[in-house]
């Protein structure tokens, strides 16, 4: 496949009428990618892609209208079939990517192909870049702002506040009922556990639990026996207790006091809008690589980027709330039984 760079045509005028027709006077929202087309025009251009193509054989198709097919396949969570048949059949793609409406678009196989090429010649940040680029001169992002943040840096501010939170409950362990709140005392030459009536731990036990690393304090059954209390602290004949080793509960109980800071709660507040822009990501494919290799997984990531923006630029330009209220199952029962 070779590549001569072209500028995208314009719709073709049966195609725009049928837009025209349809949405035009009609309160019904413009679909994304007529949207894209009205809004943003030629915002990648062939010459983006020169690197990866060759100069002769047989023309193909224009890898900047293959990356607009890639994104909006990513935007809809399609296959590359799918993506194909769109192509050929949906009169929103045909306007974007300014096809007639007999155009037969191409084999689902070219897909395939362009994401090898673009993936093995580095460039899978252009669409992302060239997007980027057009909304600032657009004035959709503000010049030196925060438009854009780079994934790597996202998931590891995100993994540094969720490690300790996910290492496992706190040496604090609370018993049937409410009843009992044991305390583990760490001591170098004898840790101990103690129970509200002054009885510590027979035994401490390192063990593994579920693959991870845990200790187990068990009290003695001649104190437990006879307790008064035994009923509310356990059903058994003794009480059996694990916990986390040392270090993980101490660093454990530093991440929950510090959960009390001014300045965590200001990181926190950045992560929910991270966690916001995850959920949505995961919401249209992206909790499972599409495809095998490195390079094949940051070109998807780039593009579910590319379709995460125009998504929020859709819902923008509409006027589409991007977080509707959620309605569990028992309000919605609720309200069908009031209805």
């Amino acid at each position: 496949m070779c590549m001569q760079p072209v500028a995208w045509p314009e719709p073709d005028p049966q195609v725009a009428a049928a837009i025209a027709a349809m949405y035009g006077a009609r309160k019904t929202e413009r679909p994304l990618a007529v949207l894209i087309r009205d809004r943003l025009g030629e915002w990648l251009g062939d010459e983006d892609f020169a690197a990866a193509f060759g100069t002769r054989g047989k023309p193909g198709w224009s890898p900047s209208r293959l990356a607009l097919v890639t994104v909006l396949q990513r935007a809809e969570n399609l296959t590359d079939r799918l993506a194909a048949d769109a192509v050929r059949t949906r009169i929103d793609w045909k306007y974007l990517l300014g096809l007639p409406l007999d155009d037969p678009g191409f084999d689902h196989t070219v897909l395939a192909e362009f994401r090898a090429r673009v993936a093995d010649a580095g460039l899978e940040q252009v669409a992302l870049d060239a997007l980027l680029e057009c909304l600032a001169a657009g004035g959709l992002v503000k010049a030196g702002g925060k438009q854009r943040t780079d994934s790597t840096h996202v998931i590891a501010a995100v993994a540094a506040l969720n490690r300790l939170e996910l290492a496992g409950e706190l040496a604090i362990a609370y018993a049937r009922d409410g009843y009992a709140l044991l305390k583990a005392v760490y001591d170098k030459t004898a840790p101990t556990v103690t129970c509200p009536q002054g009885k510590t731990a027979a035994a401490w036990t390192p063990c593994t639990q579920h693959g991870k690393d845990a200790i187990v304090a068990t009290f003695s059954a001649s104190d437990c026996g006879p307790c008064p209390a035994r009923t509310l602290c356990t059903a058994g004949k003794r009480r059996q207790l694990s916990l986390l080793p040392r270090d993980l509960a101490e660093a454990q109980a530093a991440a929950r006091s510090a959960e009390t800071t001014i300045p965590f709660q200001a990181e926190y507040a950045r992560r929910a809008g991270v966690e916001g822009t995850m959920h949505q990501a995961a919401s249209h494919g992206a909790r499972r690589a599409r495809y095998r290799g490195l390079p094949k997984t940051r070109l998807d990531h780039a593009y579910m980027a590319c379709a995460l923006n125009l998504l929020r630029l859709g819902a923008f330009w509409t006027g589409t709330p991007l977080d509707r209220q959620r309605t569990s199952h028992l309000a919605r029962l609720e309200l069908g039984l009031a209805a």
